[in-house]
């Protein structure tokens, strides 16, 4: 039986052939406003892929840390940004850094594979990787999705579907808030319609700071 980990390397393996895009939508762009990092500033991008968003925060003065399950993703993105740190992880077994150790924690599309219990769990351990005041992008999938939907698989719980081998989770507004509920200011959620491989793909789009103490 195929693991997740197994899956993702297969898809990363062949980067340059398949329908893994690298074009950028800067999507982060309007936010920009929200990063503004000091000298050695941190930023950690969760599900790094081949390391698009690594290079935008990067290019922006960050120290960015790129983190995935996939050792193939991890080996393509090193190959543009040798000069980053890497790190391989399963998100789900929690992230291996101290408190507040980030400005910024990204996560594009790579929190959705988890049962909804579990991606509590990460949400709450980004929060405490996070400094006070830091800011938090991410990127879910939408119940309201159809090029990357759901539709003949087989349900695990609600709205978490296994999807060619993978967990695979869609979001409601009410799901998302549900995530971000204590210790977090919402500066945006959006539902958005986005390109992904070709296809349209509608996601929850957030973006949220950890309050501050006193």
């Amino acid at each position: 039986m195929k693991t997740p980990q197994s899956i993702w390397n297969s898809r990363y393996s062949n980067a340059n052939k398949n329908a893994i895009s690298r074009k950028y939508d800067d999507w982060m762009d309007r936010w920009k406003h929200l990063l503004q990092p000091k000298q050695r500033t941190m930023a950690l991008d969760i599900g790094c892929g081949i390391g698009l968003d690594t290079r935008y925060l990067t290019d922006l003065g960050y120290l960015t840390i790129a983190a995935d399950l996939s050792d193939e993703a991890i080996a393509s993105c090193r190959k543009s940004m040798p000069e980053n740190p890497y790190i391989q992880l399963d998100a789900g077994d929690g992230l291996p850094f101290i408190g507040s150790s980030f400005q910024v924690i990204n996560a594009n599309l790579s929190l959705h594979y988890f049962k909804r219990v579990e991606t509590q769990k990460i949400v709450n351990d980004i929060k405490r990787c996070l400094a006070s005041g830091g800011i938090f992008f991410a990127r879910f999938n939408s119940t309201s999705d159809t090029n990357y939907g759901s539709v003949g698989y087989d349900t695990i719980e609600t709205n978490v579907f296994r999807v060619n081998g993978l967990q695979k989770s869609f979001f409601d507004q009410q799901s998302v808030n549900e995530l971000f509920n204590t210790a977090w200011k919402i500066h945006s959620l959006e539902e958005l319609c986005v390109e992904r491989y070709s296809k349209s793909k509608i996601v929850w789009e957030i973006v949220a700071e950890k309050i501050r103490r006193g």
